[in-house]
């Protein structure tokens, strides 16, 4: 497997949805310069993370003709020639008028290759800290996702779908990925990941004056079952290089 650098916009997520597409832009054009070919911002890093704004900031996702949010990121990647992992946005699908926590990457053309659909929607309880259904807003997605690219196949989940291991594990032996990646409002490797890949994930910075207060600690962790880099708390692009050639599961 060719060596690459994978970059974790570790994003301030704002109310003001233009500001975060703004420093969306400007993460991403310094992790084009500081050589990263991959890029993955955060899950729902265009609006706050609250089931009474998802509905407001939600967009029409149309893979033949971006716009909004996702005509932002295809330009970014195209002109920095690098694959961006668009965390993910609320997308309202027209013709159902169902609402999904969505996942859109493109490759280094700015062409959307794959889109996601959270598969696993979390429901917090935490009285005192928070209390969110995201099921009061979105509907669950039905299909693993996996995109190629020069240096091999990548996984996809959001945030949930990380603790259900059906997922990494059909993408692993199925399709012989060397990275699972997953946008998260948490960040949380779970222990040793026994299938020989790579771990990514990426939060929003952390931001103690909105009521869901994230995790940050965007993380990459390794094939043997290590952290590799955590981003901490504050707002910034976290770096890895990515490189060891991963055990085939066939």
């Amino acid at each position: 497997m060719t060596r690459f650098k994978i970059a974790l916009a570790q994003i301030n997520v704002q109310l003001d949805k233009n500001a975060n597409l703004e420093k969306a832009n400007e993460m991403a054009l310094e992790a084009s310069k500081n050589g990263a070919g991959l890029v993955v911002f955060p899950e729902c890093f265009n609006t706050p993370y609250d089931t009474k704004y998802f509905r407001d900031y939600a967009e029409v996702i149309d893979t033949s003709n971006p716009s909004g949010t996702t005509l932002m990121l295809s330009n970014i990647a195209k002109e920095c020639g690098v694959f961006i992992v668009g965390g993910s946005i609320p997308e309202k699908d027209p013709w159902s008028g169902k609402y999904f926590n969505t996942s859109v990457v493109f490759d280094n053309h700015g062409i959307i290759i794959a889109v996601h659909r959270k598969m696993h929607l979390a429901d917090l309880n935490a009285p005192g800290r928070v209390v969110l259904s995201e099921s009061d807003v979105f509907s669950p997605g039905s299909d693993i996702t996996v995109f190629a690219t020069p240096w091999g196949n990548i996984g996809l989940g959001i945030c949930y779908d990380i603790r259900f291991t059906e997922i990494s594990l059909i993408s692993a032996r199925r399709d012989n990925v060397i990275m699972m990646i997953f946008p998260a409002a948490f960040t949380a490797p779970n222990g040793q990941m026994f299938w020989e890949i790579y771990v990514a994930g990426c939060g929003p910075a952390q931001d103690e004056t909105v009521p869901f207060h994230s995790n940050a600690h965007s993380t990459v962790v390794g094939p043997d079952g290590l952290v590799v880099v955590d981003g901490g708390v504050e707002e910034k692009v976290v770096y890895c290089d990515i490189g060891m050639v991963p055990l085939n599961l066939h």
